[in-house]
């Protein structure tokens, strides 16, 4: 893509506690770098939570966005959580707080 990227994937088994290090690890870095979205996403075999932070955040999502519709349009930037609305590409939805 020609474009700085950092990829990272974690195997922590069954501690929920390195999970949220990680997701504590991208919160803290995205400030820092303006141009910078990181996506935390469970893909543990049997336990395919999906995404960790829509887990977190179910209780305040829009009703559009469903496990079908999430692909790609969660992400955290600026240290908070981002969505990506589906009839829209140019801005993102306002931030979620978690």
């Amino acid at each position: 893509w020609g474009l700085p990227n950092v990829g990272c994937v974690v195997r922590y088994g069954d501690n929920v506690d390195d999970e949220w290090l990680c997701v504590w690890v991208a919160r803290e870095i995205t400030p820092r770098f303006p141009s910078a979205a990181a996506t935390c996403t469970n893909l543990d075999g049997e336990d395919t939570n999906g995404q960790v932070l829509l887990i977190e955040a179910a209780e305040h999502l829009p009703p559009w966005l469903e496990p079908d519709t999430s692909v790609n349009r969660v992400f955290l930037a600026g240290g908070v959580v981002q969505l990506e609305p589906p009839h829209s590409s140019l801005s993102p939805h306002p931030p979620l707080a978690i």
